[in-house]
């Protein structure tokens, strides 16, 4: 029985599932109590989307179904931003590879 091929495509949904998969952890943290945050609901109702501006395909197509996916369950769409932004009361979520979230997320680097 032969090995079946291994493909560009795979290796970007790999790296998808694992953006995916920090986006998670990340949101998990640092939303949670370890900053002061009370055990409330958190109202994302007006959160913005932050992907870098020259994302590649597979990120803008993981935005758009996020966008679509939030807009068919609430009734609501997310804004999408190529900048971290100054006032981020309302909730930030972050799609991107990591190096490339770097130069959206440079606010933060402190």
């Amino acid at each position: 029985m032969t090995q079946p091929q291994r493909t560009a495509h795979g290796a970007n949904c790999r790296a998808a599932a694992l953006s995916l998969a920090f986006l998670t952890v990340f949101g998990t943290f640092f939303g949670g109590t370890a900053f002061g945050a009370s055990n409330a609901p958190v109202e994302l109702v007006n959160a913005v989307v932050v992907t870098p501006a020259d994302g590649d395909r597979h990120v803008s197509k993981a935005v758009e179904m996020l966008l679509d996916e939030v807009e068919k369950r609430t009734a609501s769409r997310w804004g999408v931003v190529h900048e971290w932004p100054t006032e981020a009361k309302d909730g930030v979520i972050a799609v991107g590879m990591p190096e490339a979230l770097k130069s959206c997320a440079a606010p933060l680097a402190g």
